[in-house]
């Protein structure tokens, strides 16, 4: 979807190849996804991850061993807050990363482009079938 977004407004402009026989794009990709998956899960357990922390445990492990410190998470925030709080974290990691995708494909000039609007991005879509 932020491909289409960002084509509809700079023809030509593709994603770095992710899954290159090198697999290069792991060197950056995969520590955005486990943030991701770190601010998501934090996000939905707090309060039960704030017990653990009370009971003296530092790290939850997920799957695909992703570690969660729980000391760098607030987790006094109520349920709300807490979705509310780390869905903003969660955006702006997945705002840095675009941003990175862009500088990398080569079209660092996107990241101070004025966006267009949802009309004219359905629009787009429309007469991209």
């Amino acid at each position: 979807m932020a491909q289409w977004y960002l084509e509809s407004i700079e023809t030509g402009f593709s994603f770095p190849e992710f899954a290159t026989t090198a697999y290069e794009w792991r060197e950056w990709v995969n520590e955005y996804i486990a943030d991701s998956k770190r601010i998501l899960t934090v996000r939905r357990n707090t309060t039960a991850f704030s017990l653990l922390a009370e009971w003296g445990c530092d790290v939850v492990m997920r799957k695909n061993d992703i570690g969660i410190d729980l000391a760098e998470y607030d987790l006094e925030l109520t349920r709300s807050e807490a979705y509310e709080y780390y869905g903003d974290v969660h955006t702006e990691l997945c705002t840095e990363f675009l941003g990175e995708s862009v500088t990398r494909a080569g079209h660092d000039k996107l990241l101070s482009t004025e966006g267009i609007g949802k009309a004219e991005f359905v629009a787009y879509l429309e007469k991209a079938e």
